[in-house]
């Protein structure tokens, strides 16, 4: 290991993920997940005017029917994320000794529009209601 190598751990299930995708791309587990880590950092900086879309549909200031095709798979693949870090953030096996933890809240305004408004207060534009029923 280099004096630049840094170690880190990693849930078992996002090893067993990158490992299984390591051997179909050919790489080694390490070359995996930092590809992945580079991959987000890169979606994280991108400035493309699907990605801008997708992150104000996120930030609740553009509707998510509106999204294009590129700008709602984005939208819905940053949602799972966020959705899939906070499920890993809380531990089901041991309930006595979680903190509290609420993912969000959903809410419909007038319109039936629905929303999330997450623990930290972010309100985040979900999609509309027809006569109960959410849609996009």
């Amino acid at each position: 290991m280099s004096v630049a190598d840094r170690v880190t751990r990693f849930s078992a299930d996002l090893y067993d993920e990158a490992a299984q995708e390591s051997r179909a791309q050919n790489r080694s587990v390490r070359q995996q997940l930092e590809h992945w880590a580079r991959f987000g950092r890169r979606f994280a900086a991108e400035t493309s005017p699907a990605f801008i879309e997708a992150r104000a549909a996120l930030e609740g200031r553009r509707p998510v029917e509106d999204l294009g095709d590129t700008a709602s798979r984005i939208f819905d693949a940053e949602l799972m994320a966020r959705v899939e870090e906070d499920l890993a953030a809380v531990d089901f096996a041991a309930p006595e000794r979680q903190a509290p933890t609420t993912i969000g809240t959903y809410e419909t305004d007038a319109d039936d529009r629905v929303f999330l408004t997450s623990a930290s207060g972010e309100r985040i534009y979900v999609g509309t209601t027809v006569n109960g029923t959410r849609s996009r």
